[in-house]
């Protein structure tokens, strides 16, 4: 049965008398085995459900395909303030209704993440309150625009402009790092970024209404639901609540051109922060392309404490602190190496390390060297599979077709494919340098001092 048959302030009351179906088993410890199970709805929304009964709750996360990359030219911020305002009521969940209702029910901590390609919703509950989650989820699904009003609008706004201020000051190097996106993606590709935009959108309600109806269609999200629950129930659970929303088809994004020149770059930015910064980037294959994971072994390589860069440049006081990451993304990736730069330590100094780093790294990595890397991503992702928010955040962010736990993704991995993903994509002549000059002169977000070299076409 639909909600549209029987009203939905009368299917949220049904489904609170459903609630005590939804018992909690004892907890055990046993090894991580949790079934996932997926399916879809006749409106086109995935679902994946993973239950556990050694879990002492239970989290659902919703997933829509969409995010910053998806702003429209000159509305830049959009998909942020979307996210913001998925929270300031709909139809039948007046403005600070969501929030009250979670914490009514024992809910913890719900939230909202937007990202370059998608926007994922999560919260966490006991079992007998997820009718309703379910039924606050569905009705942001279907009756969002009902309650947006400029007002509305005018008061998320200055909510984001509180948040992006606060997160400037946070962040050590301002927002001067960012400028990697406008500079490793030609101006073409979604992921290009003004780096001189504090994401405050300037749009209308027709803006918002026109994304909103574009991108938050039932065929464009996935419900993950992990942690101590019937499955059963939990189905019927979602047609009640999700099942009468009609489908709308997001728009099939244009192919991009899986290749284009970065041509050593130099940025020099200068930014009133502590200390000097150093990061090199290049752009890499996308999350699970070719070349993905063993590039994420590499990071860790050359982020290993005890490897190659932390002695070269922390323990010998020319660093701070040193990181390597792969930013893996549905259309490309971003490879980087960071370091805080100590005082009186010299910029290039540090550079030529780093190159060295990469080039030993190309020329070959150990076998107890790849073993300890992968370890940590194994540990990392355990770390994250204990608790159901990390377990239903994973799973609804895991492409169609490759809903796994993914604990053996790195398992055939040797250290000569790390070798060689390094030698095909962290090129000298693909490398972005950013080199941040600390200066009270400057401001926070950082101001561009020089450019050097070609740039993305």
């Amino acid at each position: 049965m639909s909600t549209s048959g029987i009203g939905r302030a009368t299917a949220l009351a049904i489904g609170l008398a459903i609630v005590m179906i939804l018992t909690a088993a004892p907890a055990g410890a046993r090894p991580f085995a949790a079934p996932i199970d997926t399916y879809r709805l006749p409106n086109g929304i995935r679902v994946v459900l993973a239950p556990d009964p050694d879990l002492p709750n239970v989290s659902v996360a919703i997933r829509y395909g969409v995010g910053s990359a998806d702003d429209p030219a000159g509305k830049e911020g959009l998909a942020h303030l979307v996210e913001h305002l998925m929270f300031a009521g709909s139809r039948h969940v007046p403005s600070g209704d969501y929030f009250r209702w979670i914490a009514r029910v024992g809910g913890t901590a719900p939230s909202g993440t937007t990202s370059l390609d998608a926007t994922l919703y999560l919260t966490t509950v006991p079992a007998t309150a997820l009718p309703v989650v379910f039924w606050l989820e569905s009705d942001r699904m279907g009756f969002l625009p009902d309650v947006l009003t400029q007002s509305t609008l005018d008061r998320e706004v200055r909510i984001i402009a509180d948040e992006l201020r606060g997160r400037v000051v946070d962040q050590e190097v301002g927002i001067a790092i960012s400028m990697k996106e406008q500079a490793l993606f030609p101006v073409w590709h979604p992921y290009h970024r003004d780096a001189h935009e504090w994401g405050l959108p300037n749009c209308t309600v027709e803006d918002l209404l026109a994304f909103w109806t574009t991108w938050y269609g039932p065929p464009n999200a996935v419900i993950a639901v992990a942690g101590n629950f019937h499955s059963d129930t939990v189905r019927d659970l979602i047609v009640r609540y999700f099942d009468d929303l009609p489908a709308r088809e997001p728009p099939i994004r244009p192919v991009l051109p899986p290749h284009w020149g970065v041509n050593t770059m130099r940025v020099d930015v200068g930014a009133n922060v502590p200390r000097d910064q150093l990061a090199l980037f290049w752009k890499a294959p996308a999350l699970d392309a070719p070349g993905d994971a063993p590039l994420d072994l590499a990071a860790a390589v050359l982020a290993d404490p005890a490897g190659r860069l932390q002695h070269a440049l922390v323990s010998s006081g020319l660093a701070t602190q040193v990181s390597a990451r792969e930013a893996s993304e549905k259309r490309a990736s971003v490879f980087s190496i960071a370091a805080g730069i100590a005082d009186g330590a010299n910029m290039q100094h540090v550079s030529d390390i780093f190159d060295s780093a990469v080039s030993a790294v190309a020329a070959g990595v150990t076998e107890e060297e790849c073993a300890r890397a992968r370890h940590e991503y194994y540990g990392l992702l355990l770390s994250r599979l204990a608790t159901s928010r990390g377990r239903a955040a994973l799973l609804a962010s895991r492409p169609e077709g490759n809903v796994t736990w993914g604990l053996d993704k790195y398992d055939a991995i040797d250290g000569a494919q790390v070798a060689a993903a390094v030698r095909s994509f962290l090129t000298a002549d693909q490398k972005l340098v950013l080199a941040v000059h600390h200066g009270a002169q400057y401001p926070v977000r950082g101001t561009v001092l020089s450019r050097q070299g070609g740039g993305a076409p």
